[in-house]
């Protein structure tokens, strides 16, 4: 496959309904490169869902994603993935919906409490469950 290259936010104010505050990475570093496609993905979803959607993990720097677990080849890493919080089974199925829309969406995760999808088109088009 091709590499992939970030085409990251340029206009924070075109970005309706998250912050880069939001995405920006947990450990403090302010690392918040995030692909535009991602952050357009999710605004639509937001509208669609008509339900407020908290990020829980954006953009991750190599040392916070290792701190977490985070997979060596994580997409947060690259600013292609965000994790939504989910809160009941209704919202997961209207997110997990209205993600499968995309043709931009390669991976989606579902956790117990959270969704994740990524636009990491260096993997192929994929679904799982964390366990």
């Amino acid at each position: 496959m091709s590499k992939q290259y970030l085409m990251p936010v340029k206009d924070w104010g075109k970005v309706r309904y998250f912050s880069k505050q939001e995405i920006a990475c947990k450990c403090g570093c302010q690392a918040a490169d995030i692909d535009a496609r991602v952050m357009y993905v999710a605004d639509i979803v937001r509208a669609y869902t008509r339900l407020p959607m908290v990020i829980t993990s954006g953009v991750r720097c190599a040392a916070h994603n290792k701190a977490v677990g985070g997979a060596k080849d994580s997409a947060h890493v690259q600013g292609f993935a965000l994790d939504i919080q989910v809160n009941d089974a209704v919202h997961r199925r209207l997110i997990r919906h209205a993600l499968s829309l995309f043709g931009d969406v390669i991976g989606i995760g579902q956790g117990e409490n959270f969704i994740h999808f990524d636009i990491d088109t260096k993997k192929p088009k994929r679904e799982w469950l964390y366990k």
